[in-house]
């Protein structure tokens, strides 16, 4: 009962409101609202954030002013060729309905907040003000966050079996989220993100913008993870870099040369090493293992082309820890591997590829420095947890968060160019003299 009212609520909010503030609705949903919380509609079960989400696209066909400014770009084809091929591989894996009621459901998850943002982000000043208010609504859950790390009582459990688990002398908190690791995750990416507030902002807003950023940062360490920490440490090197960005080239060959450097002076593979660095060795190094079993130990032996499909364990589980052990696949790119095969995993990888390419083409074309600072710190957000899903496969709200931070990043550089005063070259034309003087 209160679930429906919560459902009825929701959705009359978003639709009444501008498409605007009925993205701000179904953000807030994601993150306060769980996803193991819904509402049964006959067969099928609802999470408040579906049902938000698909609220907000009937606000924008009912409104169309700004469907009808929206354009496809390669990244939007690509989201779409990756669905229709997870389905064509999981079609020859599993049973038809069950590939495509999962299928559906991840739709909702992934693309439509993807297309959602691509939408109504379409001002650089709408996703500020997105970025801001997606900074306050994280820090309210700070405070529970910080009770659940000193005393171990989830104050935002809603029903749910508590999780409880003890790391270096505090409880990892997860507060509304499915785990320590999506909560975490969660606020590395909005820390990361908002950090391009700091300087953009002008002086009295400043000092706000960086206590956000700093209550997200708190938030990411009360899960007590090291995929999050990881991501946060990469995207803070990556924006550490900013006064020296047009020595790009230089940095990514430096990296390129100390991984290459490990793999031939250690008797260890570079992301190996990273476990020296990490709160808990032992899940550091199964993560290792993982790579090792699935790409260079037969893990995909047969499976290459359309994958396991859904629910079947590959059995790297067993290789890895011993016998009668499930595959954890706590790697994205191997989870979808696993799953839908090559066929799968390409499309999300040019997919990508496509976000990144268009993030910097545009980039190296802005000339304000404060702009291309917005920028930087949103790339630092993308390729720092771009890194970290070789450690955690994410789901539920911090998947729907993610790719909605990819939509940004397709849409925030263009819209800066798109609003930069056009510099007018004047023809300077060269009159030849005569001879004799005379023109």
């Amino acid at each position: 009962m209160i679930m429906s009212i919560i459902a009825i609520l929701v959705a009359v909010a978003i639709v009444c409101v501008p498409s605007f503030y009925g993205l701000v609705i179904y953000f807030a949903t994601l993150i306060f609202l769980p996803g193991s919380l819904s509402l049964e509609l006959g067969p099928l079960n609802f999470p408040v954030h579906r049902i938000a989400i698909l609220m907000l696209f009937l606000n924008l066909f009912m409104a169309q002013r700004d469907i009808k400014t929206f354009r496809f770009i390669r990244a939007d084809v690509w989201l779409l060729i990756f669905f229709a091929a997870q389905i064509a591989a999981g079609l020859c894996t599993t049973e038809s309905m069950m590939i495509l009621e999962n299928r559906a459901g991840y739709f909702m998850d992934v693309a439509l907040p993807y297309f959602a943002v691509r939408v109504i982000i379409n001002k650089k000043e709408k996703y500020l003000l997105f970025l801001r208010y997606a900074l306050i609504l994280s820090a309210f859950l700070v405070v529970p966050a910080l009770y659940q790390m000193t005393y171990g009582t989830n104050p935002l459990l809603f029903g749910r079996e508590p999780l409880m688990m003890f790391r270096r002398g505090f409880w990892r908190a997860y507060t509304s989220f499915d785990n320590s690791i999506y909560f975490g995750l969660f606020y590395a990416v909005i820390a990361a993100a908002g950090t391009g507030l700091i300087l953009y902002d002008k002086k009295l807003n400043r000092i706000g913008s960086t206590m956000l950023v700093g209550s997200a940062l708190v938030g990411m360490m009360t899960s007590m993870s090291s995929g999050p920490l990881m991501a946060a440490v990469i995207s803070g090197g990556i924006i550490s870099l900013f006064p020296i960005r047009r020595r790009w080239k230089m940095i990514i060959l430096s990296m390129v040369i100390g991984c290459v450097g490990i793999e031939f002076l250690s008797n260890r593979h570079f992301y190996e090493v990273v476990d020296r660095f990490t709160f808990q060795n032992q899940t550091a190094w199964y993560r290792a293992r993982l790579i090792e079993v699935a790409l260079f130990e037969g893990g995909m032996t047969g499976h290459w082309f359309v994958g396991y499909g859904l629910n079947v364990d590959p059995g790297w589980g067993e290789r890895i820890v011993g016998p009668g052990y499930w595959s954890d696949i706590v790697n994205q790119y191997l989870l979808y591997l696993c799953r839908f095969g090559l066929i799968g995993l390409f499309p999300f990888l040019v997919f990508i590829w496509c976000t990144i390419r268009r993030l910097f083409r545009r980039y190296f074309k802005i000339r304000d420095w404060s702009d291309q600072w917005l920028i930087w710190c949103l790339a630092a957000a993308v390729i720092g947890t771009l890194i970290s899903l070789n450690t955690v496969s994410i789901f539920g709200a911090v998947l729907s968060v993610f790719f909605m931070l990819l939509a940004m990043a397709n849409n925030l550089p263009s819209l800066i160019f798109a609003g930069q005063p056009r510099v007018k070259v004047k023809r300077v034309v060269k009159v030849k003299k005569k001879a004799g003087g005379r023109t």
